[in-house]
């Protein structure tokens, strides 16, 4: 899964919940550009207790050849 967090401001309580539930995929890459997209994804990844690794990056190209890459890493990988 790729989550583009450009231009978020924050997070609303409905959209914590969807994310705090169980996740269906075998990886998230979150992406953003600046400082606040960077808190925010910090907040996803202590936010996650699944299985699923979840990777923050500053670039559409790097996340998206993490998430084609094969083994999965460790979840949290940061």
């Amino acid at each position: 899964m790729l989550v583009d967090l450009t231009g978020v401001a924050g997070l609303d309580r409905g959209a914590r919940t969807v994310f705090a539930q169980e996740k269906l995929t075998r990886k998230v890459a979150v992406i953003g550009a600046t400082p606040v997209d960077e808190i925010i994804a910090n907040y996803f990844i202590a936010l996650d207790s699944g299985p699923s690794p979840i990777r923050y990056f500053t670039n559409t190209s790097d996340a998206e050849a993490w998430l084609r890459a094969c083994p999965l890493e460790a979840p949290h990988s940061y």
